[in-house]
């Protein structure tokens, strides 16, 4: 019995030092936990292949807190066609840095990566087009931006 506990014990103590750096890597999702009544957290499957670019216009802005407290997240719901999309784009400290806003009735182009297992159409931003200006989010692997200090 006591060797279970050991294992265990130490297998809880490599997900502790491991996890953080596979959030930060975008490898999980889930910095964000007001995801309108969607779990947001997720395995990410990030790749090129499944991107799409969608063209719509901003009916809210909305910040989104952290379940660990980390940073407030910035999403906008985006009307887009027929449908509303929760865009996530990241921390709102961040998009501030690069002297972004957004406000309802903004038109943009959004590159990014859908959820498919969200009750409500959701994706995560990797580049956000407002006019002639781009806010780049995530790299073609979907590592964050924000997190560039972490990159190997």
């Amino acid at each position: 019995m006591k060797r279970i506990l050991i294992v265990i014990a130490i297998a809880l103590g490599i997900l502790m030092f491991t996890a953080p750096d596979a959030w930060a890597r975008g490898g999980i999702q889930g910095d964000i936990a007001s995801c309108r009544g969607v779990d947001c957290a997720r395995v990410s499957t990030f790749s090129p292949v499944t991107w799409e670019t969608v063209s719509g216009e901003v009916i809210d802005v909305y910040r989104a807190t952290s379940r660990q407290g980390y940073k407030s997240g910035l999403h906008l719901l985006v009307k887009a066609n027929e449908e509303t999309i929760d865009v996530h784009l990241g921390p709102i400290s961040y998009i501030e840095g690069q002297n972004f806003n957004f406000e309802p009735g903004d038109a943009l182009e959004i590159k990014g990566d859908r959820f498919t297992d969200s009750p409500m159409p959701t994706m995560t931003a990797i580049e956000v087009k407002k006019g002639n200006d781009i806010l780049t989010l995530r790299d073609n692997d979907g590592f964050p931006m924000w997190r560039d200090s972490l990159r190997q």
